[in-house]
């Protein structure tokens, strides 16, 4: 029998079942979405405020009313609750954070205390045969049962938990008081609170329906609509956050930026048409993927440019893919009903070691100078960018293109820094001799 290393996932306690229930519903949704529902679980610090001075001032009314001091209990456990909802917040509002149901259950647990002790407070108020106090403890609970049903809507199940409680707490003080009148209204109330559930739910199909669009607006602005790879904007975004721990000197694992630029792509769109340089380049895209691995990443950032990051990679890892990258693209491509094509792809290499500093616009241009210097010594090729403290001598000066679509007729200017030298990969001559035809 194959001998396996896999572990059973392990099972879950009833408490962390009981989490997951409240905050989902039947239709699963993304990560982010979850993630994005269970933040609306975060209140601003003035309504908390306004949520606190609401209850004790209610808690003061009845004091007043009655004159007995227990009421006080009320207040001290509001302040209480609503203290502990401001402390625990953070874990549900910081957008930084990976939120679970699991991090999120202590302030699930501090807003069900704070629910259930004012519907407390509202069922003795209704029990003291006060008509004042009647009042007060009915309106407390329709009030904060409107509150939950239009707040807690990202976890439609969480908030319809909340109305049950306070329906009850409603049902059970309307039977209990000396007022045989106001017993009948008690039989209504499980009635009154189906307009409350249904517009939970409401709620929380239109707030779903906003995060979905968010997400879909987010995805086409970080993604290139050709190839559907990431763009530039989402290429500088993951950069950032992979150059943070470097320039932090925190033991990042060391990573690799491939930027690729593919050799004679004008000339086939000239001759084949911008359809056939369209499929080249979504084939090119296909090809990357196939290519890398799922915890790599590729990005288009414009024309005929892809940039690859590879992480983990040291240099040697890095010069393999790109070995790989370039056999990959040299292979010959239909690009129409008898057109056949091939084009090499020259790349350049940049290593973020986790030792050093490091950040995305350094990193980009030791890849763009490395590029230059495989287009410079062949085309169909790669360089590896100087180490970081040498780097200097090879960077664009002020005033000279930045990428290497931006400078045509520029690439004499490696010559007058220092270049790498390093060993090169070429293409074979059967892939040269296809390229060249396909020129």
């Amino acid at each position: 029998m194959p001998r396996t290393d896999a572990s059973p996932p392990p099972s879950q306690s009833v408490a962390d079942r009981m989490l997951e229930w409240v905050t989902t519903t039947r239709a699963p949704e993304p990560a982010a979405i979850r993630r994005a529902l269970l933040q609306t679980l975060s209140e601003p610090p003035l309504l908390l405020g306004l949520l606190s001075f609401w209850a004790q001032s209610t808690a003061m009314l009845a004091l007043f009313i009655t004159g007995s001091w227990w009421w006080l209990a009320w207040t001290f456990a509001d302040g209480f609750f609503a203290l502990s909802r401001w402390r625990l917040q953070p874990r549900v509002s910081d957008t930084a954070v990976n939120v679970t149901s699991r991090s999120a259950g202590p302030l699930l647990a501090v807003i069900a205390g704070q629910c259930a002790a004012m519907a407390l407070g509202a069922y003795v108020a209704m029990l003291d045969g006060d008509l004042c106090l009647l009042a007060l403890g009915a309106g407390v609970t329709i009030g904060f049962g409107g509150y939950a049903a239009s707040r807690f809507a990202g976890c439609p199940r969480y908030a319809n938990t909340l109305l049950c409680g306070y329906a009850l707490a409603l049902v059970l003080g309307l039977a209990g008081s000396p007022h045989v009148e106001v017993t009948l209204i008690g039989a209504w109330v499980p009635a009154m609170a189906l307009p409350f559930s249904l517009f939970t739910w409401l709620n929380h199909r239109a707030l779903l329906e906003a995060l979905r669009a968010q997400q879909e607006s987010r995805r086409l602005s970080m993604h290139d609509a050709l190839t559907e790879l990431p763009n530039r904007l989402h290429l500088h975004e993951r950069l950032d956050a992979l150059c943070g721990p470097a320039r932090h000197h925190d033991a990042a694992a060391p990573f690799a930026v491939l930027w690729l630029d593919l050799d004679g792509f004008k000339q086939i769109n000239d001759r084949h048409g911008h359809s056939a340089g369209d499929w080249l380049l979504k084939a090119t895209a296909d090809r990357l993927r196939r290519t890398v691995r799922d915890s790599d990443f590729v990005a288009r950032i414009g024309g005929d440019e892809f940039v690859v990051i590879l992480r983990p990679a040291d240099r040697d890892a890095a010069v393999g893919v790109a070995g790989q990258i370039i056999a990959a693209c040299a292979r010959p491509l239909d690009v129409g009903a008898v057109a056949k094509v091939a084009v090499h792809a020259s790349i350049g290499i940049a290593l973020a070691p986790h030792d050093r500093p490091a950040d995305a616009e350094s990193l980009l241009r030791q890849a763009d100078v490395a590029l230059y210097a495989a287009k410079n010594d062949g085309r169909g090729t790669w360089r590896l960018a100087p180490a970081a403290q040498e780097s200097e001598t090879c960077e664009p000066k002020a005033g000279e293109p930045a990428t290497a679509s931006d400078a045509a007729g520029n690439v004499e200017r490696l010559a007058r820094g220092a270049r790498p030298a390093i060993a090169t990969a070429t293409p074979s001559t059967g892939d040269a001799d296809m390229a060249e035809e396909a020129r």
